[in-house]
């Protein structure tokens, strides 16, 4: 065993204490028995734990997918997909749209600025293969002037098609 083996013995790095030696690898940099605080048993080279590369032995990244996940329980359904397009028309300077929304002063009312779940209870679920509409394309994305519509309608509801409103430019 080496000096900096016998060092890395008993540490604690995050979620993991450093329990025994555990050979070395094909480049001769030594591998440790690391414990989770879980329980788990995980191999880790001395380089990794010592760099802080390592933290657990692979469930805290899963604890922290999970609490992300459990916010609104809707990061992966078609609403979300439409709230955060929505969202970036109106914020993102860098996004394709954004010179027809976010940068002609369109904006997302306060109550759904930060919360998908008001979104959601406001809106309900998105038919299948409908988009999210402004009735008037004018106004802000709030929940009087939104609703699901299928691209047949959607396509109708756009500002050349509004005599009464000067093109953009």
């Amino acid at each position: 065993m080496s000096c900096i083996s016998v060092k890395l013995l008993g540490l604690r790095f995050e979620r993991l204490v450093v329990v025994e030696e555990s050979g070395r690898d094909r480049f001769g940099e030594v591998l440790w028995k690391c414990q989770c605080d879980c329980g788990q048993i995980r191999v880790i080279r001395s380089s990794a734990l010592r760099k802080g590369k390592h933290k657990s032995c692979g469930c805290l990244k899963t604890e922290r997918i999970g609490n992300d996940s459990r916010t609104h329980g809707g990061s992966n359904t078609p609403e979300y997909a439409s709230y955060r397009a929505m969202l970036r028309r109106c914020r993102d300077p860098q996004h394709r749209a954004y010179p027809w929304y976010g940068q002609r002063g369109i904006k997302v009312c306060q109550q759904w600025q930060e919360d998908f779940a008001t979104f959601l209870k406001d809106m309900g679920p998105r038919p299948t293969g409908w988009t999210l509409d402004r009735t008037d394309p004018n106004r802000d994305y709030e929940p009087s002037n939104c609703c699901w519509a299928p691209w047949s309608v959607q396509g109708k509801n756009k500002r050349r098609h509004l005599p009464s409103l000067p093109a953009l430019g």
